[in-house]
């Protein structure tokens, strides 16, 4: 008889444990379940650099950049573009000068950038090309770019600098030419930024622009993207 009462009192016993133990697994499974309760992203967004916001294209802009930009004295529909392979950055409006509901596009390869209307191809397109990474020598920018012309316009056309285009720091030379040709191309300009107190030429751009504008640079003074341009 108390044979029997053990075994029935063990059995009871195990049972009890193994509801136990079942519950305890079932709370387990839960919790690590989904949880709505709101998580702290405090932490991720230590690991940012305050010093940097992220511009409309997703890259990392410096405020010391966007100050310089302009973009407060801007219009509400002008944004900017920042390319930190190109090292430099520009406001554009986002409407096409042609048609107001046509946004603009700005696309970038390897080692060049394209502004153009969404509704047209891209060869359509203002760009940017880099010209040159190297450090150059200010006199040495005149004959490298006449020696880029094809070789019927070398003769006839030759790069001045621009005055009234020319920023601090940066020379911005033209195609003119001396017997009315187009130089190859209805309009291309060069930007040159030279070093402070020297005559060091640090990079040297292509800026082609179409015949017929494409956007302004939203500084409501009638000049184009391409004009608002800064260098790193």
């Amino acid at each position: 008889m108390n044979k029997k009462i053990l075994i029935i009192g063990g059995g009871i016993l195990g049972l009890i444990l193994i509801g136990v133990s079942w519950l305890v697994l079932r709370g387990n499974s839960q919790s690590s379940g989904t949880n709505n309760t709101p998580v702290d992203i405090s932490d991720n967004t230590a690991r940012i650099d305050t010093a940097e916001i992220v511009t409309d294209k997703g890259s990392f802009i410096s405020q010391e950049l966007k100050q310089r930009l302009n973009l407060t004295t801007k219009t509400p529909f002008t944004q900017y573009h920042y390319s930190p392979l190109l090292k430099l950055a520009f406001t554009y409006e986002n409407q096409f000068i042609g048609n107001k509901s046509d946004l603009i596009t700005v696309e970038e390869t390897e080692d060049m950038i394209f502004v153009y209307p969404a509704s047209q191809s891209r060869d359509k397109a203002d760009s940017i090309r880099i010209f040159s990474e190297t450090n150059l020598s200010s006199i040495e920018v005149p004959a490298i770019i006449q020696d880029s012309l094809a070789p019927e316009y070398r003769e006839s056309c030759s790069p001045r600098v621009n005055t009234s285009k020319s920023q601090a720091n940066t020379q911005i030379y033209e195609l003119v030419s001396e017997d009315n040709s187009d130089c190859g191309l209805s309009s291309r300009e060069y930007f040159a930024l030279i070093s402070n107190n020297t005559n060091t030429v640090r990079r040297l751009f292509q800026i082609t622009p179409q015949s017929n504008p494409i956007t302004f640079d939203g500084s409501n003074r009638g000049q184009y993207w391409y004009q608002s341009i800064i260098i790193e």
